[in-house]
């Protein structure tokens, strides 16, 4: 072969190349709509970038300005399809979407609408959880080639270390109950356990999430007057009432789940119990607490687990073995102010009055400042919250790695 027909079959091969790994030709120009495209987000994608650089700064503060509907309409321009045409790892123009940005514009909505919460309206609130979400199924579909991304990058999850999804769910999944905004996260949840229907870790917190949904919503039962049969409303209470229970039921059922696949998972046996021991079925709840006893080594479970037993004991008329297992619970927080109260509570039912006197005075006479200690018992509504901030911690440090 001569020197001449050796230079262009390399240079045919070298675009056949090019063509394989490059299937959009990312370095010619881009086509009209991916320019505007990129025009209209630029305001978003710069916030994003900021974000990047900087997640405590000031872009999230900007974009929590946002009116939902131009949030909303920035998420639409993203995802639309022109733009996901030029999603790669690589970006080699203007034109190009980084897959590590949009992964950064997951985690500032996630922030936005967990700094939202409390401080704005619930419709902010769900622009920035949807547009997280929304975001995260996209860049899914597209990383795994879905067909029905017209123009996405065909093999690109086999040559990315992207955003952790499971991660994400689990972190979003255990911080929103904690602050009441449970409904999100079972819907989150939900497309969780779709995607990873044997992690024993989703379904705890599926079960966490559905646990303080019921929780709440029987709290909003009791704080209204039951009215009387006759009454038109009387049916509705008896529906709503009928719905708490039937959450509590998935939740149980999803406590189950996770302990089949993972039997060493020790929350999930402990909150398990702890339903159990509220609706009546403390024979169920009892071998439960026995495991966890004879393995667990966190103090917290274990202050948690003697309460239960505890009560359990005392609706058995056994109160010096509800006292008992009361005062191993404070051995392990001397300053838990529930294991003081149910303590004072069994002596007294127990007939020793001087002994729970003794109690209550060490309640009313305890140092300023006590009453702030993290009780387990007070904590355990807002279910696995801390784990979920920890979570979404290490996303964002990771996040600034890439």
């Amino acid at each position: 072969m001569t020197g001449l027909a050796s230079l262009a079959c390399a240079t045919l091969l070298a675009a056949q190349f090019h063509a394989v790994v490059s299937p959009q030709g990312r370095s010619a120009a881009a086509p009209a709509e991916v320019v505007q495209a990129f025009q209209e987000l630029h305001p978003y994608l710069d916030l994003v970038r900021a974000y990047r650089s900087d997640p405590g700064g000031q872009a999230g503060y900007d974009l929590l300005e946002w009116p939902p509907d131009r949030v909303a309409a920035a998420i639409r321009r993203l995802t639309a399809s022109a733009v996901t045409s030029r999603l790669t790892m690589a970006p080699e123009s203007p034109h190009d979407l980084d897959v590590a940005l949009v992964e950064a514009a997951v985690l500032l909505h996630s922030d936005v609408a967990l700094a939202a919460t409390g401080t704005s309206t619930a419709e902010v609130v769900t622009a920035h959880l949807t547009a997280a979400h929304t975001l995260v199924q996209w860049l899914h579909g597209a990383l795994a080639g879905d067909s029905s991304l017209r123009g996405g990058p065909p093999g690109l999850d086999r040559r990315l270390a992207r955003l952790d999804h499971r991660e994400w769910y689990l972190a979003m999944g255990r911080f929103l109950p904690g602050l009441m905004q449970f409904d999100a996260a079972n819907t989150m949840l939900k497309k969780a356990l779709e995607r990873f229907p044997a992690d024993a870790e989703v379904w705890l917190s599926a079960a966490v999430s559905l646990e303080i949904t019921a929780r709440q919503r029987e709290l909003d039962l009791w704080a209204t007057v039951e009215p009387r049969r006759q009454s038109h409303r009387y049916h509705e209470y008896v529906r709503l009432r009928a719905g708490v229970d039937d959450v509590r039921r998935e939740a149980i059922a999803a406590y189950r789940r996770a302990l089949a696949l993972d039997a060493a998972l020790q929350e999930a046996r402990l909150r398990l119990a702890k339903l159990l021991v509220d609706i009546g079925r403390g024979d169920e709840a009892t071998p439960l607490l026995a495991a966890l006893l004879e393995r667990e080594a966190d103090p917290s479970r274990l202050l948690l687990a003697r309460l239960l037993l505890g009560r359990l004991h005392e609706r058995a008329g056994r109160g010096a073995e509800a006292a008992a297992s009361y005062r191993v619970a404070l051995a392990l927080q001397p300053g838990c102010r529930a294991c003081r109260i149910a303590l004072a509570h069994a002596l007294e039912t127990a007939g020793d009055a001087a002994a729970s006197r003794d109690q209550v005075l060490a309640l009313a006479t305890a140092p300023a400042g006590s009453e702030r200690v993290e009780d387990p018992w007070a904590l355990y509504p807002y279910g696995l919250r801390e784990d979920g901030e920890r979570r979404l911690d290490a996303l964002r440090r990771a996040m600034r790695t890439r």
